[in-house]
């Protein structure tokens, strides 16, 4: 159990470090900034611990609110997203999941991709109202909100899909096909 936290610990450090000094840096169009640290709450085995699961969340929201000036956005939408989380599995996943994990080889790709979605869309329409806090900029949010989840959930699969060598070879096949058509 011990093994089990310091491996959390070491994922959650190397999560912040890679948003801070990295990824904090990426302004594509100067508003498209990935979140690669919602990988963290993708990639949490299904069957820990939820307590651990918020504060996880907790520390990193405000671990990364704290570096990039954000007013508490990133921790109210990271701790959301961990309470969430279950009915964002049942409603992706079905209701009964035997699986402890995404990258498990029995689920479905479509199904994979959807739990991805919705965490990471939830999470950055969250984040945006959170730190426009006007629904006058509600055009801002949305536009904010799809294209930043676009992008983070392109890095996110390509994290994913290094984690998972399956993934990886249907990845790879698929770019390979794609690549012989033109």
């Amino acid at each position: 159990m011990i093994k089990d936290y310091s491996i959390i610990f070491i994922k959650i450090l190397l999560l912040i470090f890679l948003q801070l000094i990295v990824f904090n840096n990426i302004n594509l169009f100067e508003f498209i900034n990935p979140s690669i640290y919602i990988l963290f709450f993708i990639l949490y085995r299904f069957d820990q611990n939820q307590i651990s699961l918020l504060m996880a969340s907790f520390l990193i929201g405000i671990t990364i609110d704290f570096f990039s000036n954000t007013a508490g956005a990133n921790t109210i939408a990271s701790i959301t997203i961990s309470l969430i989380r279950p009915t964002i599995i049942k409603f992706s996943l079905g209701e009964v999941y035997e699986f402890n994990s995404i990258l498990n080889k029995n689920i479905k790709q479509v199904n994979r991709l959807f739990f991805i979605f919705l965490i990471v869309f939830i999470h950055q329409l969250l984040f945006f109202m959170f730190e426009y806090f006007n629904f006058m900029m509600l055009i801002s949010i949305l536009k904010n909100s799809i294209l930043n989840s676009f992008f983070t959930i392109i890095i996110l699969f390509g994290f994913i899909t290094l984690f998972d060598s399956k993934l990886w070879l249907e990845f790879y096949s698929w770019g390979f096909s794609l690549l012989l058509l033109f």
